[in-house]
This record gives C-alpha cells, structure tokens and sequence, in this order.
C-alpha cells in the first residue's frame, strides 16, 4: 500500500524538529552553575592595581624631568642673557662695582678682601688647606668719562627668565651669582673671564635627588679695540726689463756667417699684502733671468744644466728660477708668521768659431718675509708686524764680444797688406736687481703701509771698438723707485732715480717722474774708419715713458696711494760695419729697463 505524504507537511514536521532542539539547549544553560571564583577576581584586581601603579610611578618621573628641565633651561637663559648683557657692555666698565655691598665673606667661592680690597674667585670650593688658586676679580673703571658698572651687585636674588628675556609667563625665580675675573695668561692680550651661576630652588633639587641645583657658564672677552690695520692692500709688481739681440754678421777671412738671435729676460719681482682683520701674505715670489738663443747659420749646444736645446740643433734656452712664500699673518689676533726661500741659476758661456762669444754670469732670487727689528731701515720699527722683501739678482756680469777679420788689402807689385781683426763688444754689462718692497708698520707716528718698487742697475756699455779706443753708448747705474706710501706721517705715492745716458760721449741724465716729460730722440752714429777697411755707421735712439701717480689724502693722512710706469727707458742702437766688398755685421738690439709699478691702501 503506498501512502501519499504531502510536500507541506514534509516542511511543518521539519520545523517542529528544529524547534525543539533549541529549546532542549536553552535549558541545558539555564541549569548550568559553572563561572569566576572569588580567588580568581581577588587575582585580576591585584594585577591590575600594580600596572596601574607602575604607570603612575613613570608618569611622576616623566612629570618631574620635565618640570626640571623646563627650570634649567629658564636657569641656562637667565645666565646667557646676563653674559649677553656684560660682554654688550664697553671693555672698561666690565667688572664689579668698588662699592659692591653685596661681596659676602660666606661666599664658598671667594676669598678675602685682601690689604688692597681685592677678591680672589675660585669656583671650586677650597680644599682644606684653604688655599685658592682662583683668579681677582675685576672692578669696572672709567668708560666715556664715567664709572659705572655694568652690574651693580654680584649676588643678585630672584631673578625672574621672563623680565630678562622680555617673555611674560611664570617662568619661576633664581638666584644668581656673577664673577668679572682677571684672567691669569702669561703673554697675549689682556681679558676678563664672565662667570655667572644661578640656583633653582625647587625641593626637588635636594641633596638626596643627586640633581644639581645650579647651573653655570662661562665667557671671555677681549678688549675691542680696532685693529691698527682694519684694512691694508699693498702691491708691488718690479720687472728688471730685457735685453733683445739679433743680426748677422760674417768673417771674411773664414768664409762664415752667423745669425746671432739672443734674448735676455732680467729678474721679476713681486709681492702682496692684503688684510681686513686678517693678514694675507702671498703668494709671493722672485724670479732670476732667463736665456734664449738661437743661430740659423750655426748649431749650437745648450751649454750648462737646465738648458734645453732646440729641436733643430740650433739654439737653446735656459728659463729661470723663482722663490715662493705663502703665509698667513692674523695681525692683532695672534702670532705672525713668515717665511723665507731662495734660489739661483748658474752661469753659462758659449761662442761660434771666432766670430762672437757669449758670457752670462749665474743669477740669484731670495723671498724674505720677516719682521723688521729697529734699525734695519727707516720703516721696520715694530717687530709684530711684517716686512715683505723679494729680490731677483743677475746675470751677475755678462758681455757679448765679436771679432771679424777682413781680408788683406792687395797693393801691387808689393805683397798684400794686412788688416788687423775688427774686435769689440756690442754690450758689456753688469747685474740687474729687482725688488718688490712692502713694509708694514704700526708704532707710534709711523703708523703706515709702504710698498716700493726697485730697480738697482749696473753699469752698461753698448758698441765699443776695440780698434778705435771708443764706446759708442755708456748708461751708468743707478736706482730707480716707484712708491707708494699711506698712513700716518707717511708720503703717498712718488718716483725716485735718475740715469745717466752718454751717447758718443755726451751726457744726458733721464729721471724717472710723473713730471718730466716723455723721451723719443734718434741719434745718427757718425761714419766712422776703421782700419782704413771698413766703415761703421748706425743710430741710437732713446725712448722714455712717463710715470703716473694717484693719491688719496683723507684727514690728514694719505690712505690711498699708487706709482706706476711701463718701459720707463729704453735704448736701442742699430748698426752696419761694412768693407768696399761685405757687409761685416748688420745689427740691432735694445735695453728695456723695465717696468715699476708700487700700490697700497690703507685706513686711518
């Protein structure tokens, strides 16, 4: 028999189930007596009563840090603003006042008065034996025709960050202590030491805390007198000048030519000083001379060390050599210092058959930056302070020499007559000196900065015949000198020296100077025999620049002054030597003496 069960009784008989198993599981809960013991309760209240008394316990610290380092930083600004305020103050009135009632006997850190009302300040606490090894203290003096203090008092009581700094807010009080002490230095300048302490007084800085209840800073100051140079400049630039050689010539006798091309570079010099507080020095340097040569018609070796040859074989060249010195001199603030260094070219010598020789003597160069003792000249009376000398020396004597035999002059039917050689020298000179001179000085009324710019020059003759006894050109030595000058007593900018130039004989002097005016005359060589061969014939001309000068004169002193020339002087002879058939030698050459130029500047 098959029963029939309708899909909606299927679901109701489905729900009832489902219903019943829930009721079944709330009441199992209702009449389960499980749960926390009072042990267990007791437990959790204990835990957490001890967190919450480590929390409390680091939020006290934390707290108490904070407020302490809130009152020592108010302490550290209370004694920074009294720093501030003294070292703010003119050097004089920087110490107690002679009528401080406020200097104390109880004071651990001071000791006396002594017979003379002097303090001693140690600020650590005297050892038993109670001795000090502290500093005086420093009583304020005179300052703009009055004394006063800059602090009145040394022990100053609640002092209040906000008044001081101007910041309103409870910042809470301190008391303060101030020391000005005299400073025990052996040597160097003068100066005072600010001390200042300052006690909080809040009960956490108990002995007990291990928290130290004071604060303390200190300060030096220096008198601020201007420097003697708060701005100095000094230039010196001195170049010895040149000499410059070329031609050619030829031997009949030998059948040879020669092109003879020679270059002489004299000596360099120069030196600087500037400073504004601080001094610099250099770099400075000398330099010796210098030889180029070069025969197209001859080979010719470098003939010492150093020199170099050309490529060709032709020619060499042998460069100079110079010092350097470099230092820094912090005038007024400490020690200066200098430095020395030297150096030297050797001599060389060289010829081509018996046409010409050559001879130039070695050279030195010397930097001395020292300071100048009382005595070593007119400027150099204070010894703290800088002389700056650079010096380039040479060719310590050279000379350039020729010697042309012409051929014999036939006189039929007798044999021919023979003709002495032509000899004689285009140039026989001695040593050129360059300088670069800066002096400065700062003592008394000469209280001035002096650069100078100096040539020293020997002696030069230019075309002498041997044969004839004569000397076609004789510039006599001599010093020439640019300078400037500035400061008190001092003679700003001027020009010194004078060469005498004899041409065929006759003397002309040529100053150097701003006043005189500039030079450009020829002058024609006479024919002249020689020999009853050979006749020489040529000019001479002399060229000469005009120094310029600048001055600045602020009261009473010069403060600004500059000389200046370029190619102050120079000679130049041109010559021919010739027979009925050759041309024995066709030249030209010059002397430049140089270039001057001196600067320096200073305040007053």
């Amino acid at each position: 028999m098959r029963v029939r069960i309708s899909p909606q009784r299927l679901v109701a008989a489905a729900r009832a189930r489902t219903q019943h198993a829930a009721g079944s599981k709330r009441a199992s809960h209702l009449s389960d007596e499980g749960g926390f013991s009072l042990v267990e309760g007791v437990t959790a209240l204990v835990l957490i009563f001890g967190i919450m008394l480590g929390l409390f316990a680091s939020l006290n610290t934390g707290v108490r840090g904070l407020l302490t380092g809130r009152e020592r930083y108010g302490a550290l600004s209370v004694a920074k603003a009294y720093v501030e305020k003294i070292r703010s103050a003119c050097y004089p009135r920087i110490g107690h006042d002679p009528d401080d009632t406020t200097l104390p006997d109880d004071d651990d850190n001071l000791t006396g008065p002594d017979a003379a009302g002097n303090y001693v300040y140690d600020p650590d606490v005297p050892d038993t034996s109670g001795s000090f090894t502290g500093e005086t203290l420093a009583y304020a003096e005179t300052c703009g025709g009055t004394l006063t203090a800059v602090i009145p008092e040394h022990f100053l009581d609640d002092q209040d960050v906000g008044t001081l700094s101007g910041n309103t807010g409870d910042h809470g009080t301190y008391d303060v202590w101030i020391y000005i002490t005299h400073v025990n230095a052996s040597s160097g300048v003068p100066h005072k030491r600010i001390t200042v302490v300052v006690q909080m007084n809040n009960a956490q800085y108990s002995t007990s805390s291990g928290v130290s209840d004071k604060v303390r800073i200190s300060s030096l100051v220096y008198d601020g007198v201007a420097p003697t140079d708060p701005l100095v400049e000094a230039e010196v630039d001195t170049d010895g000048g040149s000499f410059a050689f070329a031609g050619t010539m030829y031997d009949p006798d030998s059948g040879q030519n020669a092109a003879p091309d020679l270059d002489i570079t004299y000596p360099h010099a120069y030196g600087v000083l500037r400073a504004n507080v601080i001094t610099e020095l250099g770099p400075d340097w000398a330099r010796t001379h210098s030889v180029a040569f070069r025969d197209e018609q001859n080979e010719v070796s470098s003939p010492a060390p150093g020199c170099t040859d050309d490529a060709d074989g032709h020619g060499f060249s042998c460069p100079s050599d110079q010092t350097a010195i470099s230092s820094d001199d912090d005038s007024n603030t400490s020690k200066p210092s200098f430095g020395t260094d030297s150096t030297s070219v050797a001599a060389v010598g060289w010829d081509v058959s018996t046409l010409y020789s050559i001879d130039v003597g070695g050279g030195t160069a010397d930097s001395d930056s020292t300071p100048c003792p009382p005595g070593c000249g007119s400027l150099g009376d204070n010894d703290s302070l800088p002389r700056d000398l650079h010096s380039g020396d040479g060719p310590d004597g050279w000379g350039f020499d020729y010697s042309l035999q012409p051929l014999d002059v036939p006189q039929l039917p007798l044999p021919p007559l023979p003709v002495p050689a032509i000899t004689g020298s285009f140039v026989e000179a001695g040593s050129t000196a360059s300088e670069a001179d800066i002096d400065q000085d700062a003592s008394g009324s000469n209280t001035r900065t002096q650069a100078v710019s100096r040539n020293v020059y020997s002696d030069v003759d230019l075309l002498t015949i041997d044969n004839l006894g004569i000397t076609m050109v004789s510039i006599g030595g001599g010093s020439i000198e640019g300078t400037a000058d500035v400061g008190t007593a001092a003679g700003g900018a001027d020009f010194s020296g004078t060469l005498t130039i004899s041409v065929f004989g006759q003397p002309t002097s040529i100053p150097v100077s701003p006043s005189s005016a500039p030079v450009n005359v020829n002058f024609p060589i006479p024919a002249q025999a020689i020999e009853g061969v050979a006749t020489l014939s040529g000019s001479v001309s002399i060229v000469t620049q005009q120094g310029t000068t600048d001055e600045e004169f602020v009261s009473g002193a010069y403060t600004m002054a500059s000389a200046e020339v370029d190619d102050w002087l120079i000679v130049t002879v041109s010559a021919t030597l010739v027979t009925a058939d050759d041309t024995l030698f066709d030249v030209s050459y010059s002397v430049n003496y140089g270039d001057l130029s001196a600067y320096a500047e200073g305040e007053v």
